[in-house]
């Protein structure tokens, strides 16, 4: 016997190996078919606001299956909430406390039928507290003086104590790329307050997708026009970042005035 023959690896492993590869592709192929077939099934029954990509969630987050699952969790619970139509109805301030109370993957509620149903059932109870608190922030967001970004005098013109027929908002837009004017991105969130709250003293509703009229309109405004209407405002954007509003529902207005216009209220 050579000292080749001693040292490589005998012929008769060969199928051995062979076979372990081939049943390990196919292993595998299973693994990952499962993996999809998963996060499909999630898809389906939550939506596809979140991705529920097991194999994302292997890679980037945990290597275990508790804490996959504890993930997926997670996910599956926010997609919960974005379902629930109580959210629309939300101050920016109580929708963050919310959303923040699932951040914990370590203490979530497990998911249950009885779960769901006890939390939607405790939000729904309480939408008209809701819809009052996001007035109230509204009117907070818009109230002359309240902030230093509506100090103007302009505001206090028009407002004399009260919200009038405008409002100048400063550093709300941006001058953006692509020929249009943008929202910023912080006061997003302030201008959406505003847009539902009138859909709502109107009768309408929450309008309906991610952004509201307002926003939309305002992010497609031309850097030539700079200015533009909803159904409930007039606006102007200006590259020194300010944006006029001027009210076209005054009934609207002096509802909302009604409901919050006790200045001892607005915190």
């Amino acid at each position: 016997m050579t000292h080749l023959d001693s040292d490589v690896i005998k012929r008769e492993t060969f199928p051995v190996m062979v076979d372990a590869y081939d049943t390990a592709c196919k292993e595998i192929d299973q693994a990952f078919q499962l993996f999809e077939t998963a996060k499909l099934r999630l898809r389906s029954a939550f939506g596809s606001g979140q991705t529920f990509d097991v194999v994302q969630e292997l890679r980037y987050h945990s290597n275990t299956p508790e804490g996959i699952k504890k993930n997926i969790k997670k996910n599956a619970w926010q997609a919960f909430l974005d379902r629930l139509e109580v959210k629309k109805f939300m101050s920016i301030k109580d929708l963050e406390k919310l959303e923040k109370s699932f951040e914990d993957v370590n203490n979530i509620p497990e998911i249950t039928v009885e779960t769901l149903v006890e939390i939607q059932t405790g939000l729904m109870n309480t939408a008209p507290d809701y819809a009052k608190a996001m007035a109230l922030e509204a009117y907070s967001i818009l109230l002359p003086g309240a902030s230093e970004r509506n100090h103007f005098k302009t505001n206090e013109k028009y407002a004399r104590g009260k919200l009038g027929k405008k409002i100048i908002l400063s550093w709300y837009i941006d001058y953006g790329y692509g020929g249009t004017f943008h929202v910023n991105s912080y006061h997003e969130k302030h201008l959406m307050c505003i847009d539902k709250v009138f859909h709502v003293l109107d009768g309408k509703g929450v309008p309906k997708g991610y952004n509201t009229p307002l926003i939309n309109a305002i992010n497609s405004t031309p850097h030539n026009v700079g200015h533009g209407e909803t159904d409930y405002f007039r606006f102007k954007c200006y590259q020194n970042n300010n944006l006029h509003v001027d009210f076209k529902r005054m009934d609207l207005v002096k509802k909302l005035n009604k409901i919050a216009g006790d200045n001892t209220r607005i915190g």
